[in-house]
């Protein structure tokens, strides 16, 4: 009898998706920038060796993560109305995404996206197209690749995984266990044979926003503790404030300010979702640049609909 493991949350933001799925074969690092509450429902199913997953968004989210190591994952939209943007590469509807470990994943996505995920162990999957005598997904695992499939294929590959995950979590335990053994088995190739009959779509060529983009956003990671403003970053990522502006609205749909007080928010929240923290939320603010606090809980409140204070007691709750 093959093990089931089933998981199935609705997560109040990104932050709180990233502290507790982070914690599995992923790591993550998902990040709100829309204001408002931002629930996360979110599918997880472990089979023998594979794993597929189903996550939704109601934010803009910046989407940052290592898939499981020694897999091939691939990811696929499920809301043609609400995309995800990889770089300069806007994800298409009858596209597939593959994550290698090597690059990781980093996208942005909108408001309404809702994406399937499936990693299958490497090995298994390389002899298995072998066998078939197909490509395998990540032969060339040096970034994140984009495969433009046909409809029809693609189509298909959807409605297998909404009928698998309708079974996963609304059947009885003898048709779970008959789906995931046919998921583990017949998946795999169906992926391959779409993969196989796709065409490369390759992401477009970088420019100088892009450029100042990278600048601007390696200055931030660099600095997680410093209250950067606008002109700085500008300093940093050589470019002028015009330039920045645009820069982060063809990537992010926000302006440099707001994307920079909102990933400080991220982090203040992260850190109110560690179980074991016990400084003040005074002190954790602090540490990411807030020092008027008034002012820093009504931001905290218009991005994630809460305050911080209940943001830690609903979490410790749910533990």
């Amino acid at each position: 009898m093959l093990p089931i493991q089933q998981f199935i949350h609705e997560f109040s933001s990104a932050e709180e998706f990233s502290a507790v799925v982070g914690s599995t074969n992923w790591e993550l690092d998902f990040r709100q920038l829309s204001r408002g509450q931002g629930e996360m429902p979110t599918r997880l199913i472990h089979g023998k060796s594979s794993q597929w997953m189903k996550v939704q968004s109601s934010a803009l989210v910046h989407q940052r993560a290592i898939p499981p190591k020694g897999h091939v994952t691939i990811g696929l939209m499920d809301n043609p109305e609400a995309g995800a943007k990889f770089g300069p590469h806007q994800l298409e509807w009858n596209e597939l995404a593959l994550f290698a470990p090597e690059a990781g994943m980093d996208c942005i996505s909108a408001s309404g996206f809702s994406a399937y995920s499936l990693s299958f162990p490497e090995p298994r999957l390389k002899a298995m197209a072998q066998n078939l005598g197909l490509i395998c997904p990540g032969d060339n695992p040096a970034q994140a690749t984009y495969r433009e499939s046909l409809p029809e294929d693609i189509a298909r590959l959807r409605w297998w995984l909404a009928q698998f995950n309708k079974v996963m979590f609304t059947g009885n335990d003898k048709h779970r266990i008959n789906a995931l053994a046919a998921a583990e088995s017949d998946f795999p190739v169906l992926l391959l044979e779409t993969w196989n009959r796709g065409e490369s779509a390759s992401p477009e060529h970088g420019n100088n926003r892009r450029r100042a983009l990278h600048r601007a956003l390696d200055y931030i990671e660099a600095n997680p503790h410093e209250a950067i403003g606008v002109e700085q970053l500008c300093q940093a990522a050589a470019c002028s404030i015009s330039t920045l502006e645009r820069s982060f609205g063809e990537h992010f749909g926000i302006s440099p300010k707001r994307y920079l007080v909102a990933i400080r928010l991220s982090a203040v929240r992260r850190q109110l979702l560690e179980p074991e923290q016990s400084r003040t939320i005074g002190d954790i603010a602090a540490d990411r640049g807030f020092w008027h606090m008034s002012k820093f809980a009504q931001d905290y409140r218009t991005m994630f609909g809460e305050k911080p204070s209940e943001t830690r007691a609903t979490f410790l709750a749910r533990l």
